[in-house]
């Protein structure tokens, strides 16, 4: 069975490197066209806020780094499924946003 999927990613200097693109190339994955610097188009930003606001709050419970595995895996697998299906639904949104701001910085 062949799998196709496109890689997105902001342009970003490590993104770009030689390695990296040889490896896409390699390994058949295709890179969609996305704007530079796009927090606001790129909904895995928002999750990571929400992941690093509730690690902070569990930082006390921290000290080896099996500890850490280990909250960081409670806290994405509390992250609602619910939330991250509004950040999907809410795509083309934010792509209306952005187009009408001229690829200015959105609220998102």
């Amino acid at each position: 069975m062949t799998i196709f999927f496109s890689v997105q990613d902001d342009g970003a200097s490590i993104h770009t490197a030689k390695i990296i693109k040889a490896y896409k190339d390699q390994n058949g994955m295709k890179t969609m066209s996305w704007p530079p610097k796009s927090p606001d188009l790129n909904i895995i930003e928002n999750l990571w806020a929400i992941l690093k606001h509730n690690i902070r709050k569990e930082v006390n419970n921290i000290e080896t780094i099996e500890d850490l595995k280990a909250v960081i895996v409670k806290c994405w697998d509390n992250i609602p499924l619910s939330y991250v299906r509004s950040l999907y639904t809410s795509m083309p949104r934010r792509c209306r946003m952005v187009s009408v701001l001229k690829g200015h910085r959105t609220k998102y």
